[in-house]
């Protein structure tokens, strides 16, 4: 238990591996685990990110990582090393498909999942209904972690 295995999926990567390492075991819950591209759009908030002096809505591009029970969020310009553009913490959050759409899935998750407050809806888009299917699996897998839990 605690561990993100599921399908196969992309390299986990390691603090100081080098970029692009491939370490191809199953990934311990300390490890980071790229899910991958994606575009991702807030649900049921008017929602806004400043772009070059506008407000821009809607639907934005990045590359998702989990690390533990956070879903890290990477902006095309963003080293995967570095800082995040985003993230949600994952305890007690749902993800699960789309039911309308076979590339889309749904994570509904807690802003302060301590007082379970907050509540945020994100919709992703992804390449194909496998790559939906890893990324709900690993979502559901990391939700339910808690910090005792042993690397495998």
């Amino acid at each position: 238990a605690g561990s993100l295995a599921g399908p196969p999926g992309p390299p986990v990567m390691r603090a100081g591996d080098p970029a692009g390492a491939d370490r191809s075991s199953d990934p311990s819950p300390f490890d980071s685990v790229r899910l991958g591209r994606a575009t991702v759009a807030p649900l049921g908030i008017r929602s806004h990110v400043r772009q070059h002096s506008e407000l821009s809505y809607g639907w934005t591009a990045g590359t998702f990582v989990l690390r533990q029970n956070y879903l890290l969020e990477y902006r095309e310009s963003d080293s995967l090393g570095g800082l995040p553009w985003g993230y949600a913490h994952l305890p007690g959050a749902e993800a699960r498909a789309h039911r309308h759409f076979v590339n889309a899935l749904h994570l509904d998750f807690w802003e302060r999942p301590c007082s379970r407050s907050g509540r945020r809806s994100l919709l992703f888009r992804v390449e194909s209904r496998e790559e939906r299917d890893r990324w709900v699996a690993r979502l559901v897998a990391a939700a339910r972690m808690t910090v005792g839990e042993d690397a495998p």
